[in-house]
């Protein structure tokens, strides 16, 4: 994840850390025990929008690997041929299923979309 300083926050955690770990054990390098808490108090803060962005990258992978659509025809109630009325709100039910929730989501949406393309061919 990159922000307005171009900067991957993870790397800068890191860097931080190193930094302080510097500070601590150098005596040749003049510190205030303020400096080791305010490196301390930033990479607490870049730690939690790390974890807390990974995890939003996460959620937003995640797809459902199985779906069941209903659907009518003809708004719910449908005429036969030999003008019966039938209920037809349930006429119609699609289901999904895919193996796993791993594969890369934009692929999934294209096989998908592929798939109900091809299905209707068979009622045109």
């Amino acid at each position: 994840m990159k922000n307005k300083f171009n900067v991957n926050p993870k790397e800068v955690m890191e860097h931080l850390q190193d930094l302080k770990d510097l500070y601590k054990e150098y005596e040749s390098i003049e510190t205030k025990e303020e400096d080791i808490k305010a490196l301390d108090v930033a990479i607490e803060i870049l730690s939690e929008a790390v974890q807390e962005s990974e995890a939003h990258e996460q959620l937003h992978s995640i797809y459902p690997t199985q779906i069941a659509l209903e659907g009518k025809i003809g708004g719910g109630i449908a005429i036969l041929e030999d003008n019966i009325l039938i209920d037809s709100s349930e006429a119609i039910k699609i289901e999904v299923k895919i193996n796993s929730s791993k594969y890369n989501k934009a692929e999934v949406y294209d096989a998908v979309k592929a798939m109900c393309e091809k299905l209707t061919e068979y009622f045109h």
